[in-house]
């Protein structure tokens, strides 16, 4: 069992207009029972390879600086960019249930889970005003633009099953393949407009690894690994985000003696495919959109390790100097 308590205040203000954003968090004393945090987490051990548990745990999640920052950012004309300063913190109220079972060359978990998120921070987009078009007239943004902003939403419920299994081939190869698949809805309302969605979506991970015996040469402490990860079509308040996916590479060779020396290679997204990408289809506008963090990147690293990592030494001398103390 376990209970946190936090406080949390956050100011800004635009030098430009000398306009505040911000919030404080409990907002005042008597709403203090409102920033404690409770978990609670049962666990039975079935048998000797089998455990159980069940938990409880509520979380808060926090608006960032660029979500609350009413600047617009007009960077793109069409799509302009916008925080909403009357963001509050979000809350998930998560329920799991755990299975864990170990077997002979692995081990399988199970989890089912139902997450209530409580002022769920979602995304919002709507046409430009015509009052906020003449504002920015000068500005050479397009007339049909469109804002992108956030809102609390009421709730965004998840009800969903993830399972992973993690397993030994030999002491050279393993896998953890890992699915999670939910139902999920989400409640908002802007105004008089009502803007809920539901609908099934799923994400799957394998990961593999291999690593060589003990051969001599350069294939000597050679370890490889290759991720592949799917994350499906996923509802949201106005429209779906896109099927997306990609694969990461990586090798790491250690070498010289006590292994002080590494060196490591990776490849992030080796099909250059990953893109994030999402549908609004709304009453007033329809609009796809695609955007991506990175391209596909190429890393190359070197470690080596010098000293002497005996940590005995220095807990013989905390020892001295606690009796000492004494």
């Amino acid at each position: 069992m376990g209970l946190r308590a936090e406080v949390s205040k956050f100011n800004g203000t635009l030098i430009d207009s000398a306009k505040s954003f911000g919030y404080n968090y409990p907002k005042n004393a008597s709403r203090f029972f409102d920033a404690l945090f409770p978990s609670l987490f049962l666990t039975k051990q079935a048998g000797d390879n089998t455990e159980v548990q069940v938990n409880y745990t509520r979380r808060i999640r926090r608006p960032n600086f660029w979500q609350l920052n009413p600047f617009i950012d007009i960077n793109d004309p069409v799509n302009l960019q916008q925080g909403n300063p009357q963001l509050q913190p979000e809350f998930v109220n998560s329920f799991e249930f755990n299975l864990s079972q170990n077997y002979g060359k692995g081990n399988f978990l199970g989890v089912i889970y139902y997450r209530n998120n409580m002022r769920d921070i979602t995304r919002y987009s709507d046409t430009i005003s015509t009052a906020l078009y003449q504002q920015l007239n000068n500005a050479a943004i397009d007339p049909n633009a469109i804002l992108n902003t956030f809102i609390n939403a009421h709730s965004t419920n998840r009800l969903g099953v993830e399972l992973t299994l993690q397993h030994k081939f030999n002491n050279q190869f393993e896998i953890v393949p890992t699915v999670d698949m939910q139902y999920r809805k989400v409640n908002a309302d802007v105004d008089a407009l009502r803007l809920s969605n539901s609908g099934f979506n799923w994400d799957s991970k394998l990961t593999m690894n291999y690593r060589f015996g003990t051969p001599k040469g350069i294939l000597s402490n050679l370890g490889l690994q290759l991720v592949g990860e799917y994350e499906s079509k996923e509802v949201t308040a106005q429209g779906h985000n896109l099927p997306q996916y990609g694969v990461d590479f990586g090798l790491r060779k250690e070498f010289l003696k006590d292994k002080k020396a590494s060196f490591s290679f990776n490849i992030n997204d080796i099909f250059n495919t990953q893109r994030w990408a999402n549908v609004y289809d709304t009453d007033a506008f329809y609009q796809e959109s695609y955007r991506r963090r990175n391209v596909r990147s190429f890393r190359i690293s070197f470690v080596y390790k010098f000293g002497k990592d005996d940590f005995n030494i220095s807990r013989k001398e905390d020892n001295e100097r606690n009796n000492e103390d004494d």
